[in-house]
């Protein structure tokens, strides 16, 4: 008995020592993860790049890499599976914790640009586990199957993801006043909008500083982005 209760013991202590320094190892990736973060961003921030945009970024990088390693794995050029996990286990902390960074920048906006780079995160994800379960068929082409998911999977996301978020306005800052004002529109996942200084007559007597709403018009696919042609009106609105 003293044999089993001396194990229990051990095993709970053992048990106790691992939770205890896998929370101490993430809190401090996350607190050098922020370190790191604001050191990248006063690179960006000289060439007059918010950070919400440089969030957007950095999660599109993320998550590009992400797939990239998917892809990777998919096709047997990672062989490595330990080092493959381990990489995707660290993208994975990396993106949530951008992703929840994003929440002070997005007010309202912030479940479309979460689901959208959930959606994003899923797919390779999906991919790993058809390649454990069904790496190839036996068929002409015995990774069609992927291309087939991959396909069906983007058809459905676009088609979920327009008819709950997709709008056709966005939102700029005046970054200069006068007969024509200069409007820094940043990313807007809604809006099909991506990063950009625009010139508008000024028929609202707008003033640096303030808030405006842009009429967006879309393309038959949007591939190339939604295009701006013109201002609504002043508009109040936070974390802008």
């Amino acid at each position: 008995m003293r044999i089993i209760d001396e194990i229990g013991e051990s095993t709970i202590r053992l048990i106790y020592k691992t939770i205890y320094y896998t929370l101490g190892f993430l809190i401090a990736l996350i607190k050098g993860l922020r370190k790191i973060d604001f050191k990248l961003y006063s690179f960006f921030e000289k060439k007059n790049i918010d950070f919400k945009d440089y969030i957007i970024f950095k999660l599109q990088m993320a998550s590009l890499i992400f797939l990239i390693l998917t892809v990777g794995y998919i096709f047997n050029y990672i062989h490595v599976k330990i080092m493959f996990f381990g990489l995707l286990i660290l993208i994975l902390i990396y993106l949530t914790y951008s992703i929840s960074s994003l929440k002070n920048y997005c007010d309202e906006d912030f479940n479309a640009y979460k689901d959208f780079f959930l959606s994003y995160m899923l797919i390779p994800i999906i991919f790993i586990i058809v390649k454990n379960v069904k790496p190839v068929i036996n068929f002409r082409f015995p990774y069609a199957h992927y291309v087939i998911l991959s396909i069906v999977y983007v058809l459905f996301f676009s088609y979920y993801f327009r008819k709950k978020y997709a709008r056709d306005f966005t939102y700029g800052k005046v970054v200069e006043d006068g007969e024509i004002i200069k409007v820094k529109v940043g990313y807007d996942i809604k809006a099909n909008v991506k990063p950009k200084i625009l010139n508008f007559a000024n028929t609202i007597n707008a003033k640096k500083g303030d808030v405006v709403k842009l009429r967006v018009e879309k393309g038959t696919f949007s591939i190339r982005g939604s295009k701006i042609v013109g201002v609504e009106g002043i508009c109040k609105r936070e974390n802008y």
